[in-house]
């Protein structure tokens, strides 16, 4: 019976909790049936048909919206262009998308529709103890920049604090606030430098997903990886090139801890396969994903997740 369920519900395969339970079940399943299960041909379930076409949508939609906003801040000619933008991202439902609106009122220095925007916003949301964090490290910047902008600052017009304050922002870089901390700082002193820190992975964390030798090889191009979108919310879709057998993918923070470790299936006839990431479980901030094949990386790539 749990053979046939199983076949039944074909996703079930790339999910390595329930094969482990599979494999080690009590009692014990033959090897014949389990091997029937991981053998059986490739189909695509209505799960995965979901899950496909939410991928795709999320990221047609996100793209459509960027165009719109791409087209609107690039009209210089028409008085409309500047109202429809402030009009297309205040009807988007986001904390983070009151974020960009701040910031589209600071750009055109509608400094009280932003005070405005600010004091409301703790209001309109759940605030959990990151949201509110976040909330108060978004505001500091951006009152900041508030301040230089309707005085008219540019070199050596922030304070000691100021500097400091935006400086901190750079060390753990988020994407709702480190462009803007260090386009002020880059505004305050022309010639200021920021160069990014990039961490290792920590050799002991990385193989509690890997325990075998890691080799890592260098200098791996290879365009038919990739993930969309990218910065995510709640979703990614991963895509990958099939060549490679035994492969995993791992999302790692900037300490290096594994968040998130996965088989992935490689299938013989196609070259490209994807598999969509939930994200959910993850906070704000930047991230590392890789993929693995026989205990080497292959590939990497930035995972920005702005939720």
């Amino acid at each position: 019976m749990v053979k046939l369920l199983v076949i039944a519900n074909p996703h079930v395969i790339d999910n390595p909790e329930i094969m482990d339970a599979l494999e080690n079940r009590l009692p014990s399943m033959p090897q014949s049936y389990i091997d029937d299960i991981i053998n059986q041909p490739e189909v695509s379930s209505q799960y995965k048909v979901l899950e496909g076409n939410v991928a795709a949508d999320y990221h047609q939609i996100t793209s459509i919206g960027e165009d719109i906003k791409r087209m609107y801040r690039n009209n210089s000619e028409d008085a409309w262009a500047k109202d429809s933008l402030i009009a297309f991202v205040s009807r988007q439902p986001g904390m983070y998308d009151k974020f960009e609106l701040a910031s589209i009122y600071l750009t055109y220095g509608q400094y009280d529709e932003l005070t405005t925007l600010l004091n409301n916003i703790p209001n309109e949301f759940e605030m959990d103890n990151e949201k509110t964090a976040e909330f108060t490290e978004f505001s500091t910047i951006i009152n900041i920049a508030k301040n230089i902008y309707q005085n008219n600052l540019f070199e050596s017009g922030l304070t000691e604090t100021q500097r400091s304050t935006l400086e901190s922002v750079l060390e753990e870089p988020t994407p709702n606030t480190a462009p803007l901390a260090l386009s002020l700082l880059k505004r305050d002193n022309p010639e200021y430098v920021y160069e990014e820190v990039i961490f290792d992975l920590q050799e002991n964390l990385y193989s509690m997903a890997q325990p075998s030798n890691q080799e890592v090889i260098e200098d791996v191009v290879n365009t038919k990886f990739k993930t969309f979108p990218n910065p995510s919310l709640d979703y990614t879709t991963l895509s990958y090139d099939c060549k490679f057998a035994q492969m995993s993918f791992s999302i790692v923070d900037i300490q290096g801890r594994i968040l998130m470790h996965k088989p992935l299936k490689t299938i013989e006839d196609k070259d490209v396969n994807e598999v969509l990431i939930d994200l959910s479980s993850l906070s704000t901030g930047t991230y590392q994903i890789l993929v693995n094949t026989n205990a080497k990386t292959i590939w990497s790539e930035k995972l920005i997740i702005s939720k």
